[in-house]
């Protein structure tokens, strides 16, 4: 797992790279927005669920934490699974010497994403003492991920050319 997630933004990384400034042809265009979907996808599913299995063993393996883990992990990441899914049956042929990025839905179905993504990052809450100095420690940690999950729920909807409605 943390080989996966260590190597998987890069794979992702250059693939959006290679879609936003080659001029690969169509087909490619729909095909590499796709798998890149789903390969950033994996990615922060895959960050999200280590995150999950440190705040499991953090209390002590308790069941009741792993059931409201599981609980969170339902509600928020299986709407996400289908929002990827239905971001990437909305890819036209869009071959264009520009890049790729071309969905049929708006910025506002991606910003659900980022939004489901910041509220998985924001729950958590206890009264032990290892855990509230975890918390103190990783505060910063914390805004500086909070500050990067917003500037990806503003950068859709503010970025020109991200006018579609959803």
């Amino acid at each position: 797992m943390f080989m996966l997630n260590r190597y998987t933004p890069f794979t992702d990384t250059f693939l959006a790279f290679y879609l936003q400034f080659a001029s690969p042809s169509t087909r490619a265009c729909v095909i590499g927005s796709t798998v890149y979907g789903w390969i950033t996808l994996f990615g922060v599913l895959l960050s999200e669920i280590i995150l999950m299995m440190r705040v499991y063993a953090l209390w002590a393996l308790r069941r009741s934490i792993l059931i409201v883990l599981v609980i969170i992990a339902m509600v928020l990441y299986v709407p996400a699974i289908s929002i990827v899914e239905i971001i990437a049956k909305s890819y036209q042929d869009i071959g264009a010497p520009t890049g790729c990025w071309k969905p049929t839905l708006g910025a506002k179905t991606i910003f659900l994403l980022f939004v489901i993504l910041l509220i998985s990052e924001t729950l958590g809450h206890t009264h032990s003492r290892l855990l509230i100095r975890i918390y103190r420690d990783g505060l910063i940690y914390y805004l500086y991920l909070f500050a990067i999950s917003l500037t990806n729920l503003i950068i859709p909807l503010a970025a020109p050319g991200c006018t579609s409605k959803v």
